[in-house]
């Protein structure tokens, strides 16, 4: 079999993991440690506890107990909303959230994104449909800056077979636009 030469690979992934985001938004998660507010409460079995969505620490597995769940029960479809506060009103680019702790079955069927500036009134963004084998992150990059200090994430899914149980959210990042905004 073929080896890999790991002095030459390892160089290689360490200048592709310090790339930034795409020239359009700046590196910073403007998530990071900011507060947000879940609707409705997740699971018993898989609590958010001390703001595991924007403590910086990517989940893997749900059993490592860093992301956050909710049971669905038979035939039932159930919305999950997490509404984030930035603290002051910034110009979004991108925003990304994990979802499916690991296991293709337990992310949304589809995620909305609404934005605002009071935290009262919110306008669709961007939307995403991962159909039947979704991967576990969603990156959208917004068509246009949006100005915004709450951003809301809206995951719908389905129980539609005894694999499909439980849906789970993890990480959240938000990064500013670059102003101009680069295509």
């Amino acid at each position: 079999p073929d080896t890999v030469d790991t002095a030459v690979i390892r160089p290689l992934l360490r200048q592709i993991r310090a790339q930034e985001p795409p020239d359009r938004v700046h590196h910073e998660n403007l998530a990071l440690h900011r507060s947000y507010s879940l609707e409705p409460a997740p699971s018993e079995a898989y609590p958010d506890k001390n703001g595991k969505l924007t403590d910086g620490v990517v989940d893997g597995s749900y059993q490592d107990g860093l992301s956050v769940g909710w049971n669905l029960p038979e035939g039932q479809t159930l919305t999950v909303s997490m509404t984030l506060d930035l603290g002051t009103i910034r110009t979004v680019g991108m925003v990304a959230q994990r979802y499916g702790a690991n296991t293709s079955d337990y992310a949304p069927d589809r995620v909305e994104v609404l934005a605002g500036e009071d935290g009262r009134e919110f306008r669709k963004v961007g939307e995403s449909a991962f159909g039947a084998t979704p991967v576990g992150s969603l990156w959208l990059p917004l068509e246009e800056p949006v100005r915004a200090r709450f951003l809301r994430f809206r995951a719908t899914k389905t129980h539609r077979n005894p694999a499909s149980d439980f849906l789970f959210l993890g990480e959240t990042f938000v990064y500013e636009a670059r102003i101009p905004f680069k295509r």
